[in-house]
């Protein structure tokens, strides 16, 4: 085991995004945002160097959620905004090339 500990959180805000944070031996953490993105409700790893993001409400037009694969090393999305066809998107489960979003309003 090393001497820090990295591990991600979501910001569920509008203007908030993912963080990569560092918890060292000592107790500190270190923050440093590493992916814009509007109201992250998840965040499930998707291979090298990237993650899943799951979005409140991603779309101007629409109030369904998003899902979107972003890249750790340069912070922009890979491919495109998938809509979850529904509200309030609230888990992301990723099961080899499956992947699965709940919507907590509407189902």
């Amino acid at each position: 085991m090393g001497n820090t500990i990295n591990f991600y959180v979501a910001s569920c805000v509008p203007d908030g995004g993912v963080y990569r944070c560092k918890l060292d031996v000592d107790g500190r953490v270190e923050t440093k945002k590493v992916i814009s993105a509007p109201s992250p409700m998840w965040i499930e790893p998707a291979g090298d160097e990237s993650l899943w993001v799951l979005m409140r409400a991603p779309f101007e037009d629409s109030p369904n959620s998003g899902v979107a694969k972003f890249s750790l090393i340069d912070s922009k999305i890979i491919g495109d905004i998938l809509s979850t066809e529904g509200e309030a998107a609230c888990h992301l489960a990723v099961d080899g090339d499956n992947l699965y979003a709940a919507n907590y309003i509407s189902g």
